[in-house]
């Protein structure tokens, strides 16, 4: 979607990590900890040249235009949880997790004229956007068998979520660039 023309070059790299591990503490306790994380990039590239003819001045130029595009997206879960046993029926499980998500485009167009430079843009756009959602919790949880037919559960949890959009536009018109232009909530 990025080309529909097609493109000059396209590189797609993806990865995937998934870790376990357990840890025996002592007789009635034992801590889980797992992590997951992945993050996809789509990259591409394309040139083409225009032909320009001016009939008003009889002159003709060519022009060259770059376009640059970059995808990615990845996530990261990780949790630590310590497991106790009170007696044979009551257990615990205390957790700390954590979660994120996030996804970033940016796209840079350059326009040449072939004729005077093909190294120095005459005008240029650059858009950049990126998000990520982030999740903390912290959670108890308590089982109770009083007997075979019942099972009591409870517990309690903690969670912070945080949402920071990002967004930042630049061309070659605008006047005192901005370092960022944060839309973070």
């Amino acid at each position: 979607s990025f080309y529909p023309n097609g493109a000059d070059f396209i590189q797609t790299k993806y990865f995937d990590i998934n870790l376990k591990m357990n840890k025996t503490l002592g007789e009635r306790d034992r801590l889980y900890w797992s992590v997951y994380m992945g993050g996809d990039k789509i990259l591409g590239y394309n040139e083409l040249e225009y032909y320009y003819y001016d009939e008003e001045f009889d002159m003709e130029y060519l022009e060259l235009e770059t376009e640059d595009n970059e995808l990615r997206w990845g996530n990261t879960i990780s949790s630590l949880r310590w497991n106790h046993q009170f007696n044979p029926k009551l257990f615990a499980n205390t957790s700390l997790i954590y979660s994120r998500y996030f996804n970033d485009y940016d796209q840079l167009f350059q326009y040449y004229d072939v004729e005077i430079s093909e190294e120095d843009p005459y005008d240029f756009y650059y858009y950049f956007v990126t998000s990520s959602n982030k999740e903390y919790t912290l959670k108890t949880d308590f089982d109770l068998y009083p007997n075979s037919t019942h099972q009591i559960r409870t517990g309690a949890s903690l969670r912070l979520h945080t949402f920071s959009p990002f967004m930042t536009i630049y061309d070659e018109n605008t006047i005192g660039l901005p370092t960022t232009d944060s839309l973070s909530l």
